[in-house]
């Protein structure tokens, strides 16, 4: 997106925009990558949502991101054994004072270093 910005300023300093076919062009181009990076976005946001709340509610952990935390632990991790709800995309719990978006959210996945 940065990138497009760039190019569209490049092309207005080279006086190369006043033209009509560049515009002509032009535009659908951006038009057509912006579609594709968008439809992308949507895919992979969409395709993580479905997996931190199918690990939700078979029992695994998940880790939401604390914005409101930004000292010392900057994560929550989330799973049902805690008391812990999903409601439309919203994971709640009585013990904790916010809500969390699935969205937000990762699958736990445990480190193990190897001697």
């Amino acid at each position: 997106m940065v990138s497009l910005l760039y190019l569209l300023h490049y092309l207005y300093q080279q006086d190369l925009l006043c033209q009509k076919e560049v515009i002509k062009k032009g535009l659908p181009v951006i038009g057509l990558f912006m579609a594709i990076f968008i439809g992308m976005h949507f895919y992979v946001t969409s395709t993580r949502i479905s997996n931190v709340e199918t690990t939700f509610n078979n029992g695994g952990k998940v880790v939401c991101e604390s914005r409101t935390v930004r000292k010392v632990a900057q994560s929550v991790t989330i799973e049902k054994s805690n008391e812990w709800s999903l409601n439309e995309h919203m994971f709640s719990s009585p013990n904790y004072s916010r809500k969390f978006f699935s969205a937000r959210c990762i699958k736990y996945v445990p480190v193990t270093l190897n001697k």
